[in-house]
């Protein structure tokens, strides 16, 4: 039996989102995105930048390296 998807609703916000939490996640800088959304204050760019699990997944903390943490 075919099951029809529910039919949903993407608004202008979810679209911006997506935009700069790509951007964010491709490595953009921040001060870019806040002007590409025509933002004056930060505060109001980081409403729109969650950070992913891949993102984080791919940190790699210092003592990782070969060189132990030293610089």
């Amino acid at each position: 039996m075919f099951v029809k998807p529910k039919d949903r609703h993407v608004s202008s916000h979810a679209c911006r989102h997506s935009f700069a939490s790509h951007l964010f996640e491709n490595g953009t800088d921040i001060k870019y995105i806040q002007s590409l959304l025509g933002h004056v204050d930060p505060r109001s760019t980081d409403v729109y930048l969650h950070v992913s699990n891949k993102t984080l997944l791919g940190i790699r903390s210092p003592f990782d390296n070969p060189e132990g943490g030293e610089s």
